[in-house]
């Protein structure tokens, strides 16, 4: 086997291009409509994080209003409406393919914190649900708990993990 046989060929290359654009397009075609389960704004790893976080709130509170929050907000993502209270959720995702699983730029004013952290496939492979913005105080970045990996104390002092929860409110949507 030469040196250029184990290269990848131009086909390859524009095939999976072609297939990571389609997916693109039909996902933006999604976001478009009126009864969207995608939050608005560009596709990206916090795009999808965001939409099994609310996935998992609508499971979690099937009698509350569950709705994302908009481009101006910037310390929440997801509001819960129940019995006419609020809860403000801030949703940070990490994916397996970056080299970091830091979470940063967290803003004071949600109530509670999302983390979900995405395989390589950008399924959920972990999730956690922190409480309470203010012990972020003074906090710039944390690492997250992943594959066996210890994370930042704050996971194991203020999270719990809500995988398993997330996984059966996905299979509920299927």
């Amino acid at each position: 086997m030469t040196e250029h046989s184990k290269w990848t060929t131009v086909d390859e290359v524009n095939d999976a291009i072609d297939a990571y654009g389609n997916a693109l397009i039909k996902l933006k075609a999604m976001q478009s409509r009126a009864d969207s389960l995608l939050p608005k704004g560009s596709i990206n790893v916090g795009t999808i994080g965001e939409y099994y976080a609310f996935i998992w709130l609508k499971h979690q509170f099937p009698d509350a209003l569950v709705t994302y929050g908009n481009a101006t907000e910037k310390s929440w993502d997801i509001v819960v409406t129940l019995n006419n209270e609020k809860t403000l959720y801030q949703v940070k995702t990490v994916s397996l393919n970056s080299k970091s699983l830091r979470i940063s730029r967290l803003q004071k004013g949600f109530d509670k914190l999302i983390v979900i952290v995405l395989g390589e496939d950008y399924f959920p492979e972990d999730a956690y649900l922190l409480d309470c913005d203010f012990v972020f105080t003074g906090i710039q970045t944390f690492s997250v708990p992943n594959r066996g990996q210890n994370g930042s104390s704050i996971f194991v002092s203020n999270g719990t993990q809500i995988n398993f929860d997330l996984f059966d409110s996905i299979a509920e949507r299927f």
